[in-house]
C-alpha cells in the first residue's frame, strides 16, 4: 500500500460561510416597508424568495410563523435575509479575502435611511 501524498498548498484559502446580522428595535411592518427595501436591494440582489420560519418566543408566548424575504445575487454566493426583527447578509467567500466586510458596509450604507429608526445598536 502506498503512502498518500500531501495536498500541498492551496492557492486560495478554503471557502467560508459568513453571516452578519443586525437586530431591529421595532419589528418591520412588511406590507408598508417591503416595497422600499425591495427597490433598494433589487439591483444588487435581483433574485427574491419569500418563506417563513417558526419563531419561538420567550416564556408565556406561543410559537408563530415569521415571514422571511431572501434576496440573492445571480450566483447565490451572497444574499440578504430580511425578517420582521432583523436583517442579515450571508456570503460564501474565500476566508481572508475581505470582500464580505466591504459588502456589509455597502449594504448598511444603502439601507441606512430606511433602517435608522429601527436598528438596535449594541
Amino acid at each position: 500500500m502506498e503512502k498518500p501524498t500531501g495536498l500541498g498548498r492551496w492557492p486560495n484559502a478554503p471557502l467560508a460561510y459568513l453571516t452578519a446580522e443586525i437586530k431591529f428595535q421595532r419589528v418591520l411592518d412588511f406590507e408598508v416597508q417591503l416595497p422600499a427595501l425591495t427597490a433598494h436591494l433589487s439591483d444588487r440582489y435581483p433574485l427574491e424568495e419569500s418563506s417563513s420560519a417558526l419563531e419561538i418566543g420567550g416564556p408565556g408566548s406561543s410559537p408563530s410563523m415569521e415571514p422571511l424575504r431572501d434576496f440573492k445575487n445571480f450566483t447565490s454566493t451572497m444574499g440578504v435575509r430580511l425578517a420582521r426583527g432583523s436583517l442579515s447578509l450571508h456570503c460564501t467567500d474565500y476566508a481572508g479575502s475581505g470582500s464580505f466586510q466591504s459588502q456589509w458596509i455597502q449594504l448598511l450604507d444603502l439601507l441606512a435611511d430606511l433602517l435608522k429608526p429601527r436598528v438596535l445598536l449594541r
